[in-house]
């Protein structure tokens, strides 16, 4: 009688010693997901064109429709419209910043049809 108590609690040591390490095991799977999912944001930003142009709550939804695509051509596609989008804001930003630009008068500024400046070290021979 002593005998099967004793296995009796045996058994159900071992059982709550399995529950705790089935519970110990899905923390750690979990905070394992939780470290994945944090460097794969962080590669996300790394990867996102003019992320600096974007807020939080715009990141996160392009991100979220990157990980939506089911294709990688649909994922190529909501790329190019990223980049398209973020080349307009960051032309109608110049724009706001500098109203001038593009008007050829700066001394910096060569105008339309002019080429780039070409600015020589002195004593190279050609002025």
């Amino acid at each position: 009688m002593k005998r099967q108590t004793t296995i009796k609690a045996l058994v159900a040591s071992l059982a709550l010693t399995g529950l705790g390490l089935a519970s110990a095991q899905d923390q750690f799977r979990t905070q394992i997901q939780d470290v994945l999912r944090t460097q794969d944001q962080l590669q996300d930003r790394d990867r996102i064109y003019r992320d600096d142009l974007l807020s939080e709550q715009e990141r996160i939804a392009l991100t979220e429709r990157l990980r939506q695509a089911r294709t990688e051509q649909e994922r190529e596609r909501i790329r190019l419209e990223h980049r398209e989008k973020m080349d307009m804001r960051l032309r109608a930003m110049n724009q706001v910043q500098n109203p001038s630009a593009g008007s050829g008068t700066g001394m910096g500024n060569p105008g339309k049809n002019q080429g780039p400046m070409i600015i020589r070290p002195k004593g190279s021979g050609r002025q």
